[in-house]
């Protein structure tokens, strides 16, 4: 096990295996679709075709240095601009595959495919290349993979000094195609009435695809400070989304509020940015209708950006008071709409898109302005045309009063509420316990059904719904003393996959020891086989709409307070 805080590179894991292309007529190749059909003749067709080698190199996790132990078959694919070539497979991977291929046409911008079997032909591992030109002479192709449904580690975060750092209430994008950026966030976190001053201001990138860099973030720029006379340049408690649709900011990422620190009220931002991810500069800098931090950025099913929740500048001092504006961003136009809530503000509150561009928020905690516990329990609603439906109007409330849950929207439009604290009552220590059920409600209807538990109770968690429709449980905390966040709480490094349609829970395992499927085995939420190498609360995570691996990092734990976490769950495709 590599100790938490002493950085290692990747390990690279080098499959022999050497195509070797020479020059010959098209018709004679192997799997490259050599031949056209006339009225049952066969017409052949030269090319001009290339004299190369080529050698693939496996790269994959920290933990994972053994994957190719349990491997008893490689196939390869080819694809390029012309079309697909093989699969091409591999038994005998240890002394190598040898010649596989003669006659296949120069590459270009091809994408090599790399799919792992067991010995009962079980899918194992996948990875896939960056794209690659080949025309003369030797090369070398590398390909990141891992076991398919499991956790695999790679280097954790760092300065630019090379010293290894945390980070804590960030914003985090996929980009597709195996890019990943990380804005912002802090290394520590303050509960004391002055903020840290500790958060970042640098815009940091993962390439998967960059086998060479070591797979590790790199800083490739710069967000704007929160206000120009703040008292330090970095941002934490924003949020970053990456616009898509059929408008002139597409592809742009959205980095909306913050302040200086995690919890530093008075510097709460109205920025509001637009950011190239590709060109690494801002495009324009716009402005929201009130300041927030701490708050939720939820897509709606048209492609608008909701804000709710959050805190805005308190009355005195450094307080916390929750948000009571809704705020949409209109991407193309760049327009900001807002809407007043008309109940109990929203802070800390679970979101999830509806099919017909609606947004629900549920579960929001009350601090700082004393309502009911029933309030805590009720959601309201954001309609499509802008307007806010109270708690009391709607009729929906949750099963229980939950503090910190998740909500997930299924395909299908439904929604799973997962996890969340429950209140224990004055003098209980701790005073917030975690919630283990998750509870399904149908599109269109108003009560809550039980779906099943998960395997470990939490709240602070950071749940995904995965390209299988499963969904990926990771991070949180059994227990709370205040409405905040973890202050030397416990912490949980388990990561859980939620079987939507059995209603069960396995845990994801950090090794390839166990073949063919999630271990049964109960996670001691402190130890490393549950996922992460320590435990987090809220880690960043994002899918990657592409290749469909989802990356996990940072989040809230006990020693160090700031996780350096960078993980990456492989889905099985």
């Amino acid at each position: 096990m590599r100790p938490a805080h002493a950085p290692a590179p990747v390990l690279h894991f080098a499959l022999p295996l050497a195509l070797l292309l020479a020059c010959a007529e098209k018709s004679e190749a192997t799997g490259s679709g050599d031949t056209t059909e006339d009225t049952g003749d066969s017409e052949q067709i030269d090319v001009e075709v290339a004299d190369y080698e080529l050698q693939l190199t496996v790269v994959v996790p920290q933990n994972q240095p053994d994957l190719f132990d349990i491997v008893s078959r490689v196939d390869l694919e080819i694809s390029d601009k012309s079309g697909e070539l093989g699969p091409f497979s591999f038994t005998d991977i240890t002394s190598g595959g040898g010649e596989v291929a003669d006659g296949l046409p120069a590459l270009t911008a091809a994408i090599f495919t790399i799919r792992a079997y067991d010995a009962d032909d079980a899918l194992l591992a996948v990875g896939r290349s960056q794209a690659v030109d080949a025309t003369t002479g030797p090369q070398e192709v590398r390909v990141f993979m891992g076991r398919a449904r499991s956790i695999g580690w790679l280097d954790p975060l760092q300065g630019e000094d090379g010293a290894e750092r945390g980070v804590y209430s960030g914003a985090l994008v996929a980009l597709g195609g195996g890019r990943f950026q990380l804005y912002g966030g802090t290394e520590r976190v303050a509960f004391g009435p002055s903020p840290a001053l500790a958060a970042d201001n640098g815009v940091w990138e993962l390439d998967l695809n960059d086998v060479d860099g070591g797979l590790r973030f790199e800083r490739v720029g710069d967000i704007p400070p929160t206000a120009v006379d703040a008292a330090a340049p970095g941002r934490a408690a924003h949020t970053a989304t990456l616009l898509r649709g059929d408008h002139a900011d597409d592809g742009l990422v959205l980095i909306a509020g913050g302040s200086t620190d995690h919890l530093d009220t008075p510097n709460a931002s109205k920025a509001l940015t637009l950011y190239d991810p590709s060109a690494h500069e801002v495009v324009a800098d716009l402005e929201l209708t009130s300041p927030i931090f701490l708050h939720s950025a939820t897509v709606t099913s048209g492609g608008s950006v909701v804000f709710s929740g959050g805190s805005r500048p308190g009355p005195e001092g450094n307080n916390i008071s929750s948000s009571n504006r809704i705020q949409i961003f209109e991407p193309g136009s760049r327009t900001v709409s807002s809407v007043t809530v008309t109940d109990t503000p929203w802070m800390w509150e679970a979101t999830a898109p509806l099919r017909d561009g609606g947004v629900l928020l549920c579960g929001a905690s009350i601090w700082g302005e004393g309502g009911p516990m029933e309030e805590l329990k009720g959601c309201g609603l954001l309609t499509v045309g802008g307007s806010y439906t109270s708690r009391a109007a709607l009729g929906i409330s949750l099963p229980e009063a939950l503090f910190h849950p998740s909500m997930v929207t299924l395909e299908n439009g439904d929604v799973v509420l997962v996890g969340g604290l429950l209140d224990a009552g004055e003098g209980a220590s701790p005073r917030y316990v975690a919630d283990p059920r998750v509870w399904r409600l149908a599109e269109g209807a108003t009560t809550w059904e039980p779906l099943g538990s998960l395997r470990i109770a939490r709240g602070l968690a950071s749940v995904t719904l995965l390209p299988t429709g499963d969904l990926l449980v990771a991070g949180g905390v059994s227990s709370l003393e205040t409405q905040l966040f973890p202050d030397g709480d416990g912490a949980i490094s388990c990561v859980e996959r939620f079987i939507i349609d059995a209603g069960v829970s396995k845990f994801v395992p950090a090794t390839v020891e166990t073949v063919a499927d999630e271990p049964a085995y109960d996670c001691d939420p402190g130890a490393v086989e549950g996922g992460l190498r320590q435990g987090a609360a809220q880690p960043l995570v994002a899918l990657d709409p592409t290749d469909t691996n989802l990356l996990i990092v940072g989040g809230q734990g006990d020693s160090p307070p700031v996780s350096p976490e960078v993980a990456i769950y492989f889905p099985e495709l």
